[in-house]
């Protein structure tokens, strides 16, 4: 078995997954944290629903941005893909 030891104690295990989190990348524009559960989200896995057959942007131009844009388009009736340069930073496949 994994051991893991923490400040809470010793824990025994045959798998040990790490779930460090993350800190989604805000855009800094004006009341979005007012907006955030209000028509602003940061994971559209979690949040993609709420959107069903609605327009969505998605900002971003790199792999977690074209993956979400995908994940949406199953959902949304409209997925726009907003980013500030001139072509995608995803990888090839994310294009076709």
């Amino acid at each position: 078995p994994k051991l893991v030891e923490t400040s809470e104690g010793i824990f025994r295990g045959k798998t040990v997954v790490l779930a460090t989190g993350a800190e989604p990348r805000t855009l800094g524009v004006a009341r979005e944290s007012e907006l955030v559960g209000r028509g602003v989200a940061y994971c559209a896995a979690c949040d993609g629903m709420f959107y069903k057959g609605k327009t969505v942007v998605v900002v971003g131009g790199g792999n977690s941005a074209a993956a979400d844009a995908l994940l949406l388009s199953r959902v949304a009736k409209k997925v726009i893909l907003v980013h500030r340069r001139d072509t995608l930073r995803a990888t090839k496949i994310y294009h076709e």
